[in-house]
């Protein structure tokens, strides 16, 4: 059994194992949200009335992101009166909808007698939006199966090595460097190493500083699964044992 110390968010980051929790939670709000949609779709379908409101205001916005980006936005503003009350909105909406209408152009509404605040400035706009959420939906549960399958496949061999593999002395042998990354400027790399039964293996990504501070000719540990015979540096996993943890030691 392994006696190797690892970091558990690093040996998370490494694997993947977030990229199919990330996927699962999108997939679950899209859920949520073609459920409301669908519902306020069904209560307007069922008991809605429709009226006249009128086009108040246009608005173009534009931005620059931090990578100097141009962004657009288009903002709608509305009003109608429904069941006594007069409604105001405003709602940032698509350029087909913007182009479409003019200020003081009359626009048909469509709302719920008893609740005018739930009303379509764009009529049929839930139904579409509960559509293409529920699609949304699925395509991250599929997503999230695809990619617990990938994450199993890819950390099957990691957790194997911390489970019941060989922990060895190695050498390093050589220093990868990668590219410097555009934008943070960082450098990364990757260690060449020999172990003391001949096997040679090359370390995952990691910061450049952690890659020189072992130099070539320097002692190592690594962990070996017993079935691919591939290593894992212990300091790609955990970088020392303060604070690091074994449950698999138990």
């Amino acid at each position: 059994m392994a006696s190797i110390y690892y970091a558990p968010l690093k040996v998370v980051k490494k694997t993947g194992l977030w990229m199919p929790v990330v996927a699962l939670t999108i997939a679950l709000i899209c859920a949520g949200v073609s459920g409301m949609k669908a519902r306020n779709a069904a209560q307007l379908e069922q008991f809605g009335v429709t009226t006249t409101g009128v086009v108040t205001n246009r608005e173009r916005r534009e931005s620059t992101d931090s990578e100097g980006r141009r962004q657009v936005r288009y903002y709608v503003s509305y009003r109608f009166v429904g069941a006594g009350q007069t409604i105001s909105r405003r709602v940032r909406v698509n350029l087909r909808y913007y182009n479409s209408v003019s200020v003081n152009q009359p626009i048909p509404i469509r709302y719920h007698p008893q609740r005018p605040r739930l009303h379509e400035y764009d009529i049929g706009s839930n139904r579409r939006d509960a559509t293409m959420m529920a699609g949304f939906s699925g395509l991250g549960g599929a997503a999230t199966l695809g990619l617990v399958i990938w994450v199993f496949l890819k950390s099957g061999p990691l957790f194997r090595a911390l489970k019941l593999g060989e922990v060895r002395q190695a050498t390093v042998l050589e220093h990868i460097a990668k590219g410097r990354r555009r934008n943070s400027g960082r450098r990364k790399g990757r260690l060449r190493w020999r172990d003391d039964q001949g096997a040679v293996g090359v370390s995952g990504t990691v910061p450049m500083l952690d890659v020189v501070s072992h130099p070539v000719g320097s002692r190592i540990r690594v962990v070996i699964d017993p079935r691919t015979g591939r290593g894992y540096w212990e300091e790609e996993l955990a970088g020392g044992d303060d604070g690091m943890v074994n449950p698999f030691s138990n």
